[in-house]
Parts: C-alpha cells; sequence; structure tokens
C-alpha cells in the first residue's frame, strides 16, 4: 500500500481511538467490577457495573471501524490483526472475558486488565506511528471535494504473471470503465490512473461522481445476479442429491445455463434506457451491447476474486453571511454540491461486496464465455 494511503488509514484508526475514549471506559469498567468483588451485595455497585459495560458496548458496537467504508483502512485492519482490538471484535472479547468468570468478579476484574494492556499497548502503538508520520510530515491521500475513486483489489499473483498478462488485465479493466463513465457521465471524462500499489495488485482510478455512481449502480446489479445464480445453483444441487427425475431437472438445467447472460444482458438496456442521454440512436445500441459485455466482463472478475470499493467526497460548499443573497456563482455551486452529496449517500447505501469464495468455479461455469469487441 502506497505510504501516503497507510498514514490516512493509521490516522482514522487513530482518531477513532481517540474519540470513543475507550481505554477510559475500560478502566471505569473494572474499577466498577472491583467494587462489586468487593462489596458483592450492594446493589448500586451492580448497577453502576451494568451500566458501564452497557456505555462501552454500545460505543464499541456503534465504531466506524466495524465496516469501514474505506478500504484501505479495513485492509489496514485486517494485516495488522486489528479486528479483535477494536469495534464488536473487542467487545465480544470484553463480554467473553466476564461471562467466564461472571461467579468470581476478581477473576474478571484480572481478565479485562489483562486484555486492557493487551489491547492498548497495540493501539498506543499505532497512535505513535500515526503522530510520528504527522511530525516527519509523511503524505496524506486526501479526495478533494467532489472527486472519486475506484479501488480494484486484483487477485494476481505477481510470481506467476507476466508483463503481458498484467496488460491484459488492465485493459479488461479499462473496457469495462470506458462503458459504464460512457453510460453514466454526459462528459465522457476520462477515467484516469491514480495510483498503482503492490503487495496485492491495488489499482486506484479517478473518476467522475457521475462515473463513480455508475459503478456503484453496476456493481449492486451484477452482485444480484451471482447472488441469484448461487441460489439457483444450489437448488439445483439438492435436487440432484435428492434424486428428483431427470426429465423434471432438464427445464431447471435449461433456466439455469442462460440465466446469467440474460440477466446481465437485461440489466445492460435497464441501465441504458434510464441514464444514457446521447441522441444518437445507433450508438445507443453500440453502448448497450459494449455495456452488456462491460458487466459480463465485471462479473467474470468478481466470481474469480476481484474486489471494488468506491469514494466519494462531495465539495464544500461556500460560506454565505447571514441575511446576504447567495450569487448565481455561489447558487451553482451549492447545487452542485447538493448534487455529489446524493450520489455520495447513494453509493454508501449501494455499498454492496460480496464474497465468493468457495463458489468461484461454479460462478465462472454458469457466466458466458469471455467475448471479444
Amino acid at each position: 500500500m502506497e505510504l501516503a494511503r497507510f498514514h490516512r488509514a493509521i490516522h482514522v484508526i487513530h482518531s477513532d481511538i481517540s474519540n470513543t475514549e475507550i481505554e477510559t471506559k475500560l478502566t471505569r469498567l473494572i474499577s466498577s467490577l472491583d467494587q462489586v468483588a468487593a462489596s458483592p451485595g450492594n446493589q448500586d455497585y451492580a448497577k453502576v457495573f451494568r451500566e458501564q459495560l452497557d456505555d462501552l458496548r454500545s460505543s464499541l458496537n456503534s465504531s466506524s471501524l466495524n465496516d469501514p467504508e474505506d478500504a484501505d483502512v479495513a485492509q489496514v485492519i485486517e494485516d495488522l490483526s486489528l479486528e479483535g482490538h477494536v469495534g464488536t471484535g473487542f467487545a465480544r472479547r470484553i463480554l467473553k472475558a466476564i461471562t467466564q468468570n461472571q461467579l468470581a468478579p476478581q477473576a474478571a476484574s484480572a481478565e479485562l486488565t489483562k486484555l486492557r494492556d493487551e489491547v492498548f499497548g497495540k493501539l498506543r502503538l499505532i497512535s505513535s506511528v500515526d503522530s510520528a508520520f504527522t511530525t516527519l510530515q509523511v503524505d496524506y491521500a486526501r479526495l478533494d471535494g467532489g472527486e472519486g475513486e475506484m479501488r480494484i483489489a486484483v487477485p494476481f499473483a505477481s510470481e506467476t504473471h507476466t508483463l503481458e498478462e498484467l496488460a491484459k488485465e488492465a485493459r479488461e479493466w479499462d473496457k469495462i470503465c470506458a462503458a459504464i463513465s460512457e453510460a453514466f457521465d454526459p462528459e465522457r471524462t476520462p477515467v484516469t490512473v491514480r495510483t498503482v500499489s503492490t503487495g496485492s495488485l491495488l489499482l486506484y482510478l479517478a473518476g467522475t461522481p457521475a462515473f463513480i455512481w455508475g459503478v456503484s449502480k453496476c456493481l449492486k446489479g451484477v452482485n444480484s445476479i451471482l447472488g441469484e445464480v448461487i441460489k439457483m445453483r444450489k437448488l439445483y444441487g439438492e435436487l440432484v442429491k435428492s434424486n428428483v427425475p431427470r426429465e423434471a431437472l432438464a427445464p431447471i438445467e435449461q433456466h439455469n445455463a442462460g440465466k446469467a447472460k440474460f440477466d446481465l444482458d437485461a440489466l445492460a438496456t435497464t441501465i441504458i434506457e434510464e441514464h444514457y442521454k446521447g441522441n444518437d440512436e445507433g450508438r445507443k445500441n453500440e453502448l448497450r451491447n459494449s455495456l452488456s459485455m462491460a458487466l459480463q466482463r465485471l462479473a467474470r472478475k468478481l466470481a474469480d476474486g476481484a474486489d471494488v470499493r468506491l469514494r466519494l467526497t462531495a465539495p464544500k460548499k461556500p460560506k454565505i453571511a447571514e441575511g446576504v443573497e447567495p450569487t448565481p456563482e455561489q447558487v451553482a455551486q451549492i447545487e452542485a454540491a447538493d448534487k455529489v452529496a446524493a450520489l455520495e449517500a447513494d453509493v454508501r447505501l449501494a455499498r454492496v461486496q460480496l464474497e465468493y469464495e468457495g463458489d468461484n468455479q461454479d460462478l465462472i461455469a454458469a457466466l458466458p464465455a469471455p467475448q471479444t469487441e
């Protein structure tokens, strides 16, 4: 991962740790538990302990680190094995320490103290790295207002693949992005490479808000289709195991064989009819075919393990003094900011990322064969 992106991810984790005050709340909880242990029959102490536990669990369960919108943050949490140190993962460990020692408050207190020291010993290192990066003025990856970004994690084994295969992978994604961009972005602004990171192959593409929103629509539709394909193939497998007669299975087999292509073609048609703004009917039909092939490519990429994440940032609105009428330019800026903010919210709500591990080969077999334009 690029250092500037690592800096941003570390800072987001550090900020969540600081803002939620989890260490302080856990220390108070341990103190309350010690009071319960010293006075077993004191209902007031028991009540305070329960309230503090509820507050701590609420803070952890509502943490932004549970399901980060920024894929880089999620990757750093996974790479540094922080799943049990933040959010719901940490909440589960706290609750486990208490329930396993519910008849022995002193033992529970000792376990929580040990857990606190382990977790925050590691999290303090995160905070130190963030502070050091800031002091050293390490670059910090930011999206300016109105910018969009598409992050593609490509399942690509660098030790065995060639440059030619890497170029082919890039061309495949270029065709996917080109069709989506033309369908959703009237200006057809080029989708450009912002960063390429190594480790696993990560492609960061810069795109307009309209393009990012379009990709989110396509991802949601394709994931829905892939989910249905898996469901139907599993149902077919259960029927085979149940010794359903072959003649009864034949219509289902025929339906499954063409379902993915039919649904992807239908999705392409719907998208073009709803979002293409051009007046050239000939180009509209060509784009429908191009988009259908792009969606088929996208489906195969997702089935093969590619992970696509999107980010979109709305521009800031101009500051207008109370009682002052905005200028026409400011009105235009406000309208543009509101439009991008609506797209940003839609992208966030449409974020669906299914994992097809274990179903990859079945999915690929059910998808249309790769096509050439």
